[in-house]
C-alpha cells in the first residue's frame, strides 16, 4: 500500500485495519498536505511512527478514542498520533521496549523532531515533524 499509494493512503488502510479488531478503539484520521508523494524513505518513517503510535494505543491506553493527524505547514509535515487513555511514565519502559526509542530514532536520521508527551490517567500524544522532501519522478 505504502509503495503503491502513498503515506496517506497507507496510514488511513492501518487506522482502518486497526479499528476494525475486536475491542479496538475509534480511529479518526485526518489528513491536510499539498505534496502528492515524499521521499520514499520519508514516506516509510512517517508510515512506521504512526504504525506503532496507533498500534500501542490500541493496545495499551484502554482510549475509546485515537486521533491522528497527518498535516504539512509550508515546508514542514507533521504526524501527530494521540489517544486520551490511561497513558504511561516514560521513566518506566523497559529497556526492551524499543517501540518509543525507534521513533525517536527515526526522526533523528531524516532531521526531523519528535515530542512524546504522556503521563499516567493524562493519555499520550506522539508528534513528529519532519521537512518535507518531495519525490522526484524517478521514484
Amino acid at each position: 500500500m505504502l509503495d503503491r499509494f502513498g503515506v496517506v493512503a497507507a496510514i488511513g488502510d492501518v487506522a482502518g485495519h486497526l479499528e476494525s479488531m475486536r475491542g479496538a478503539p475509534k480511529i479518526e484520521y485526518e489528513h491536510a498536505v499539498t505534496f502528492k508523494r515524499l521521499e520514499p524513505t520519508l514516506e516509510n518513517s512517517l508510515f512506521r511512527i504512526a504504525q506503532e503510535g496507533m498500534t500501542n494505543a490500541c493496545r495499551h491506553s484502554k482510549s475509546e478514542k485515537v486521533r491522528v493527524a497527518l498535516t504539512q505547514n509550508d515546508d514542514e509535515v507533521t504526524l501527530e498520533v494521540r489517544d486520551w487513555g490511561t497513558g504511561f511514565d516514560q521513566e518506566t519502559v523497559q529497556a526492551t521496549r524499543f517501540g518509543l526509542e525507534g521513533i525517536r530514532e527515526r526522526c533523528r536520521i531524516l532531521g526531523g523532531r519528535v515530542s512524546i508527551r504522556s503521563g499516567p490517567d493524562q493519555g499520550t500524544v506522539i508528534e513528529a515533524t519532519f521537512p518535507v522532501i518531495e519525490a522526484t519522478s524517478e521514484e
